[in-house]
């Protein structure tokens, strides 16, 4: 299971400063009862995994196994572990979630 996500950033300065920025891939998104970041995010092994495609190189198809792993794994800017945590989430469309 594959899409986007919404989530709040960490830091209230640098949410203020990005949201002065022009709209681009991983930018702030207004309208949601405050600003969120938008991030690809994926749910695997019980995991909800994201990460901001503006800032990571993905993998091709002539990557070896091992180079794909490596590429995957640097990828990964935030996680929660459904094994270990409760966690919300709200529907924002067909491939959009938000965690508030």
């Amino acid at each position: 299971l594959q899409g986007k996500l919404l989530k709040k950033s960490p830091n209230a300065f640098k949410a203020v400063i990005t949201g002065f920025k022009a709209r681009s891939p991983g930018a702030l998104i207004t309208g949601f009862k405050g600003e969120y970041q938008e991030r690809c995010c994926i749910v695997r092994e019980g995991h909800l995994i994201w990460w901001d495609p503006a800032k990571v190189q993905m993998p091709t198809a002539s990557d070896s196994d091992t180079t794909r792993r490596q590429k995957e794994a640097v990828q990964v800017q935030g996680m929660i572990s459904f094994l270990l945590n409760r966690a919300k989430v709200e529907k924002v469309d067909h491939e959009t979630i938000k965690v508030p």
